[in-house]
């Protein structure tokens, strides 16, 4: 039978690496999703807006939280895509002078770091309000932290 082509939504650059190197000794195609790898040929490449995505979701934050308050960032490593989306982030917290970014940590898209990280940000940072993480898993640990907190 054989693999006709490879679609993989890498998690960081590099890693990656080897088993595109591999397909492509193997003249197997390689399509990356959201984040291209740092070697290795690529047949093609689908993407997000991930910045827009970022700054959608900051602005929605400042939307919900009514214009003001205290936030906290959960970062998702070094990948392009998670650069993206905290940049957009960024720029849509920039734009809004109510809004204070009081911690940000990288948790790099652990789930179990979320729920740290988060109860870390919080206890440093009682007053906040509102939470922006990167990646699923950072977010769902966070939630765990929220509901272990009573919040």
């Amino acid at each position: 039978m054989g693999v006709d082509a490879i679609v993989v939504l890498p998690g960081e650059p590099d890693t990656i690496v080897p088993a595109v190197e591999a397909a492509n000794a193997a003249d197997i195609p390689v399509v990356t999703i959201d984040q291209a790898p740092s070697g290795g040929e690529i047949t093609a490449y689908v993407a997000s807006d991930n910045l827009a995505g970022g700054r959608l979701a900051g602005e929605y934050l400042v939307d919900v939280m009514g214009g003001s308050g205290e936030v906290i960032e959960l970062l998702g490593g070094d990948g392009s895509a998670a650069m993206d989306r905290a940049e957009g982030f960024g720029l849509a917290i920039d734009e809004a002078p109510g809004i204070t970014l009081v911690g940000k940590e990288d948790g790099f898209g652990a789930k179990h770091l979320g729920r740290l990280l988060a109860e870390e940000l919080l206890a440093a940072s009682p007053e906040a309000t509102g939470l922006f993480a990167i990646k699923d898993p950072l977010g769902l640990g966070a939630i765990e932290a929220f509901e272990a907190m009573g919040l």
